[in-house]
């Protein structure tokens, strides 16, 4: 079998860790202390493979089961976003470590509101629990077709705030345009359904139970 028989093979020590090369402009290999290589070709292209065990870098083994994604925590910083249930479709969510959830396509994500008041979202049912009374806002900003449910269970009962320029319609009643007019409960038991019908302004009750107030 033929070998090489001429080997030009450099090992050097630096400051952070040592060098394996061969002669001044052949291709070097660099290990730092910290684990970190770099590999530096003829014409002095470098690439760094980080050190794995700094968590600089993914590996493969870091996708954890079938359908694991990668997104992002911040700008350089890698998130695994593990597989969600199926039927559910990716959305993303800025309060969030990756930045994406994993929600149900047919129907709102409900949560629990146990306070005096709340900002509502689009796409999200509030359940009301509270003794007193409990101000729900809704959003600034929504688009056409845009969901929020409220439903009422608290002896507080509830109230819709409006923004500047909002309006809250159900059947023949309407809400005074703007920041003064409301939707109230009556009843503990109160339940709205609202739809957006023009973007960021105006809403209708396209289905609720018991009779709120419009003022």
């Amino acid at each position: 079998m033929a070998r090489n028989t001429v080997v030009n093979l450099d090992i050097r020590s630096n400051a952070d860790g040592f060098q394996l090369g061969g002669g001044t402009t052949a291709r070097v290999l660099t290990v730092t202390a910290g684990g970190d290589l770099t590999l530096t070709s003829q014409t002095d292209t470098n690439l760094t493979i980080p050190n794995y065990a700094a968590t600089t870098i993914l590996a493969y083994h870091d996708l954890a089961a079938k359908g694991d994604i990668i997104s992002a925590s911040a700008a350089a910083t890698p998130e695994i976003l593990t597989v969600g249930a199926d039927g559910t479709f990716l959305q993303a969510d800025s309060g969030e470590a990756s930045g994406l959830k994993w929600a149900s396509i047919d129907s709102l994500n409900y949560v629990e509101e146990t306070t005096t008041s709340r900002a509502l979202a689009v796409g999200e049912g509030v359940i009301v629990d509270n003794v007193a009374l409990c101000t729900l806002t809704l959003p600034a900003t929504a688009a056409l077709g845009d969901l929020i449910a409220i439903v009422g269970k608290g002896a507080g009962g509830w109230k819709i705030a409006q923004n500047a320029g909002q309006t809250i319609y159900s059947g023949p009643n309407a809400t005074t345009t703007g920041a003064g007019g409301a939707v109230d409960s009556t009843l503990a038991s109160d339940c709205v359904f609202l739809v957006c019908i023009t973007a960021n302004t105006d809403f209708r009750v396209v289905n609720g139970f018991s009779n709120p107030d419009y003022t």
